[in-house]
Formats: C-alpha cells, structure tokens, sequence
C-alpha cells in the first residue's frame, strides 16, 4: 500500500458462520482519522478484530492497536500495582472516571505511534484504537480528536508517514 492510497478490504464470509452483518461487505479507510460510529453490539469491534486486523497481518501493513477491554481499565490498575508498584497512580486510576482512565492508557500508547511513525517513515501505518470513547465526557473525546488531528497527523506527515486512524 502506497502513501495516500485508500485502504480497501473486501470481506466475504459464509452466511452460517453468523457474521451475517458482514457476509459481503467493503471497508473503505481515508489517511487521517477513520471514525467508526454505531450502537453497542452493532459489530465495531467485530470488524476491527475479525477483518481489518488480519489484513493488515496478512498485507505486512504496520499497525499499532489499543483497546480499553484489553489495555484499560483493569489492566493498568493490575500493571500499576504488580509490574511498576505505582501505588499513586492506582489510587488515582481507581478515583478516576472511566474515560479518565482511557486518556491515561492512551498516554503510552501516543508513544508508540510516534516510535512506530520513525520506523516506518515513508510507509503508511494504521492505527486501530477501540472502545476509546467509552465513558469519555465530550470535552475528553474532543481532546482526544483534536490531539490526533493536530499533532499526531501532522508529525507523520512531517516523516513521510500516512497516518490512517481507525
């Protein structure tokens, strides 16, 4: 995949395998910030994890993913408490609300997009960051959006990166 290109995935999959919402399906991804908008349980995650993920493995396109189910919540407090004894940083996480919570697993996360982009400079590199916006206030997913549109992107573009944020 060149620098600018869309990022296309055509999904065909047997209907009884019960992905009927996506038995024949294309995805469509634009450099810069991708976002996917729908119900709890209208098939995001699904997406991300059963189809964009693998093609990206599979297409040795470079990818960064994050996910509060995975990397949030109770895994930093566990991480806080058993790898790095961050005894104020778990009792600030467990005072917190959830989406305070996501902005501080976010923060090691922006890291590793800024290494990832030094890499991989003249390369595109999707980021797939879900259930982000779970329990985030307005003002914190505004944030969010604006940090990604305003700095993020435009140090990719600075080393030769296109960025695609899903």
């Amino acid at each position: 995949m060149g620098l600018d290109q869309e990022l296309k995935i055509h999904v065909t999959t047997k209907p009884y395998l019960d992905f009927k919402l996506y038995t024949r399906k294309n995805f469509t991804f634009y450099p810069g910030l991708n976002n996917l908008v729908g119900c709890n349980g209208s098939g995001k995650s699904t997406m991300i994890d059963l189809f964009v993920e693998p093609y990206l493995r599979s297409n040795k396109i470079p990818y960064i993913e994050w996910n509060d189910r995975q990397y949030g919540g109770a895994h930093l407090m566990d991480k806080m408490l058993n790898f790095d004894n961050d005894m104020e940083g778990l009792v600030s996480m467990a005072l917190s609300s959830e989406g305070e919570r996501i902005s501080y697993g976010l923060l090691p996360v922006f890291k590793n997009i800024g290494r990832s982009f030094r890499q991989h400079g003249g390369q595109a590199v999707v980021v797939l960051l879900d259930a982000i916006d779970s329990g985030m206030s307005a003002d914190e997913i505004i944030e969010t959006r604006k940090c990604i549109l305003d700095v993020v992107i435009p140090d990719a573009e600075t080393l030769g990166v296109t960025p695609y944020f899903i």
